[in-house]
Parts: C-alpha cells; sequence; structure tokens
C-alpha cells in the first residue's frame, strides 16, 4: 500500500500536482545589519513545467502555522482533487 496521502484517498498513483502554495514578502527593512522581512503573502503557484527544487522551495517557503495548499490532477481524470498538509 501507498504511503499516508495515499491512504487517505486524496491522492492516488499517478495523480499530478499541479499547483501549491508559496509564501513571500512583499517587504523589507533594514536595522543596521539586520533585515527583517514583511508583508507575508501567500500565493497560489502553478508548477506543471517547475522542477523539483523550485516545487520544494515553494512548499518549504511556509512558516509552520501556514498550511500548505497542494492541488492534483487525477491520473485517471481531468477532475482535480484539493489537499491541505
Amino acid at each position: 500500500m501507498g504511503g499516508a496521502a495515499e491512504k487517505t484517498g486524496m491522492v492516488a498513483k499517478g495523480d499530478q500536482l499541479i499547483t501549491t502554495s508559496g509564501v513571500i514578502y512583499t517587504n523589507e527593512k533594514k536595522y543596521g545589519s539586520t533585515v527583517v522581512k514583511g508583508g507575508l503573502q501567500v500565493v497560489q503557484m502553478n508548477v506543471l513545467d517547475e522542477s523539483f527544487d523550485a516545487v520544494m522551495a515553494a512548499i518549504g517557503s511556509h512558516p509552520g502555522h501556514i498550511p500548505v495548499e497542494l492541488e492534483f490532477v487525477r491520473a485517471a481524470e481531468d477532475q482535480a482533487v484539493e489537499s491541505s498538509e
């Protein structure tokens, strides 16, 4: 049997990730040699033609208190399935 995501039925073998959320910062301020980022914004990113490293960077950009949103396309169907981590 597959992993935890497959066991929930939300993700099946062959499903393709099409979008993920990512966190960006819209401003930064410099205090001496320290840069403080602010204006946190969650965006949806199309990841169909992105590299594995780019997708992982988007997923990893989330602070721990903000859930990652993933959208998949079923392998056998063209129906999108949404999942949150």
